[in-house]
């Protein structure tokens, strides 16, 4: 059985016939996961820039999970005592280690191939290929299954400019300006800005 926090993981229960249920609860900042309880026992998981986890660490400081995925965020390499321990693969996105899918809220993602299965529930909305992923995976995330955002970095970051109260951010790939969202936006979680036309 699985308990969301709204559009987060918060409790794994599985029940093993009269054995006493198996809880595993899941600490996430945003959408990334930060730690995993297990009973009495606590790990810490690092994560990279994009909040795709990496690592696990013990309350002792040693290593108990690491893995590795490729392009489309196919497990390439993984600590095979404890493979699938974290279960997360890219932000959002559960894998299932039976159909090799990854749950990612409002559909499901292929790691084999780099699609969904499905078509976008927002249609174009979230870009012109309705099965696509991210057009860049080491910049963007799709948290929900809906529209890649792009991960401010200073990696991915060509230009900062503040207008007003709002700062904007130049994608280096692209050269669009992006502006994060605040209560005064509403809205996407990240909004196009056109450079010289002083708006959206």
């Amino acid at each position: 059985m699985y308990i969301w926090d709204k559009n987060v993981l918060l409790h794994e229960i599985k029940k093993e016939g009269k054995q006493e249920d198996e809880i595993t609860t899941w600490v996430f900042q945003g959408f990334t996961p930060v730690a995993k309880i297990q009973g009495d026992k606590h790990y810490s998981i690092i994560s990279d820039h994009l909040g795709t986890p990496l690592q696990a660490i013990d309350t002792q400081g040693n290593k108990v999970w690491e893995r590795e995925l490729d392009i489309y965020g196919k497990v390439r390499k993984e600590t095979e005592e404890t493979a699938n321990f974290v279960p997360m693969l890219y932000q959002g996105q559960y894998l299932d280690n039976e159909t090799e899918l990854a749950y990612n809220r409002f559909r499901y993602y292929d790691c084999n191939t780099g699609t969904y299965i499905s078509q976008d529930p927002i249609s174009i909305a979230g870009g012109l290929n309705v099965y696509a992923y991210v057009h860049d995976p080491n910049s963007w995330v799709d948290v929900l299954g809906l529209r890649g955002l792009w991960k401010l970095t200073t990696e991915g970051t060509s230009k900062k400019r503040t207008i007003g109260q709002h700062t904007y951010y130049q994608h280096k790939s692209t050269g669009l300006w992006w502006s994060i969202d605040t209560a005064k936006h509403g809205g996407s979680a990240f909004k196009v800005f056109k450079e010289g036309k002083g708006g959206y």
